[in-house]
C-alpha cells in the first residue's frame, strides 16, 4: 500500500548526536504503535484481516510454516499511518535530525497526517492491487514473515520477519526481490538481549541494466567500555513478543492481530483432522479395520501404516505433544475408537476443539 513514510533527514544534515537511549526511545515507540494497529486482536483498529490458509510451505534455517493469505483493512491503515507519523515525530530522534522548532515539527505532523488521508486513493486499486502473505512458524507458533507484492506476483516483492527460536538471541531479517530488474537485497539484524551486542548484515546485487554491482557489508555493535547509565524506556516492549500470538493460562491463542491468530489455529485443526481422517480410512481400507487409541498413539505403528503423514498432524496448534487423547481438550485432538474387538475396531470419531469452543468431528466412513 502506497502510505507514505516518515521523512527524517540524514545525519550529516544536522548537527546534535542521536544516542542510543534515543534510537531505544524511536523503536519503542514505533513498536507500540504497531502492537496498537498492527498486531492487536481489535477489529476496529487491525490493519491485517485474515482472507486464506494456502498451505504448509518448509522455509530457510528448517523452519516449517503455515502461509496465510491476508488483506487490508483500508481505514485501519490510514489510522495506522497517522498514528504512526504522529508520535515518531514527537520522539527525540526525530526533534535532534530535523531541528526544527516545536511550531515547524506540528506543521510537519499536519502535512503528514494530510498524506496519510491522499494514500486512500491509492491503496490496493484494481489496477495495482498488493497482495499480503504471512508465514506462522508451526513450532514456535510465532509470526515468521510478512511478504508484500503486487498482484500476488512471486518473483517481485518485499517480506520481513523474524526466526526466533528461544533464548537470548532475536533475528530480524528482510528481504527485497526485483526479479524484472535484477535486483535483491538481504539484510539480517541479531539482537543478543544478554550480552547487549547486535550484529547487521547488508547483501545486495544487480546483475542487470546498465550499473551492475554487488555490496556486502556487516556491522557489530557492542557495550562501551566506559561505564554508562542507561534504562529502559517506560513500558518497553520485548522484541520477540511483536511477532508473538499471545495465548491464556489454557493455552488457548486469545488474542491476535484482528484475530488472524485465533482464525488460523482453527484452520490448522480444521487440515489436521482432514489428514488424520483420510489416512485412517486409507488404513481401513487395506486392513479391514481401524486402530484403536494405543496403536494409534504408537510411533512404530504411525511410521508402518500411516505412510507420508505429516506427523505434525498429530499436535493441536496449541500443544506440545504428538499424542491424541478419547476427547479433544484446547491442547490435544481426541481419537475415539468403538466396536472394538482386541486391536480391531469397525468405528471412530476424531474431535478437535476451535478457538471459541465449538466442536470439530469427523466420524468413520463405516459410521
Amino acid at each position: 500500500s502506497n502510505v507514505p513514510l516518515l521523512d527524517i533527514p540524514s545525519a550529516d544534515e544536522t548537527n546534535e548526536q542521536v544516542t542510543s537511549e534515543d534510537a531505544l526511545e524511536f523503536v519503542t515507540t514505533l513498536s507500540e504503535v504497531t502492537n496498537e494497529y498492527v498486531f492487536t486482536s481489535d477489529p476496529e483498529k487491525s490493519v491485517l484481516v485474515l482472507e486464506s490458509f494456502i498451505g504448509t510451505e518448509s522455509l530457510e534455517n528448517n523452519v516449517s510454516a503455515n502461509r496465510y493469505e491476508v488483506s487490508v483493512n483500508e481505514a485501519n491503515t490510514i489510522a495506522y499511518c497517522k498514528a504512526a507519523s504522529a508520535k515518531l515525530i514527537d520522539t527525540v530522534v526525530y526533534k535532534k535530525l530535523s531541528g526544527q522548532s516545536d511550531e515547524e515539527r506540528e506543521s510537519t505532523k499536519e502535512t503528514a497526517i494530510e498524506q496519510c488521508d491522499q494514500s486512500s486513493d491509492t491503496l490496493n486499486t484494481e489496477e495495482d492491487k498488493e497482495t499480503i502473505n504471512l508465514w506462522i512458524d508451526k513450532r514456535t507458533k510465532l509470526i515468521h514473515k510478512i511478504r508484500v507484492s503486487t498482484n500476488n506476483d512471486e518473483a517481485n516483492y518485499y517480506e520481513f520477519g523474524q526466526n526466533f527460536q528461544g533464548g537470548d538471541e532475536a533475528p530480524l531479517f528482510s528481504y527485497l526481490r526485483d526479479e524484472d530488474g535484477g535486483y535483491e537485497a538481504k539484510t539480517e539484524l541479531k539482537l543478543n538481549r544478554a550480552t547487549r551486542t547486535s550484529q547487521l548484515s547488508v547483501k545486495a546485487n544487480n546483475l542487470g541494466g546498465d550499473t551492475p554491482f554487488s555490496v556486502t557489508a556487516s556491522l557489530e555493535f557492542k557495550p562501551a567500555s566506559s561505564d554508562i547509565r542507561t534504562e529502559p524506556p517506560t513500558n518497553a516492549v520485548p522484541i520477540e513478543s511483536i511477532f508473538e500470538i499471545p495465548t491464556d493460562e489454557s493455552g488457548v491463542s486469545s488474542q491476535s492481530f484482528g484475530s488472524i491468530g485465533l482464525r488460523a489455529a482453527d484452520t490448522e485443526r480444521e487440515t489436521d483432522i482432514k489428514s488424520l481422517h483420510s489416512q485412517l480410512e486409507a488404513f481401513y481400507a487395506q486392513e479391514g479395520y481401524y486402530p484403536t487409541l494405543t496403536l494409534l498413539n504408537d510411533p512404530s505403528w504411525q511410521l508402518q501404516n500411516l505412510r507420508g503423514i505429516d506427523f505434525e498432524a498429530f499436535v493441536d496448534p496449541n500443544g506440545v505433544d504428538a499424542i491424541l487423547v478419547e476427547v479433544a481438550t484446547t491442547t490435544q485432538y481426541g481419537y475415539q475408537a468403538l466396536s472394538c474387538v482386541s486391536n480391531e475396531c469397525q468405528d471412530y470419531v476424531l474431535t478437535a476443539l476451535r478457538s471459541d469452543g465449538s466442536l470439530i468431528e469427523r466420524n468413520s466412513l463405516q459410521f
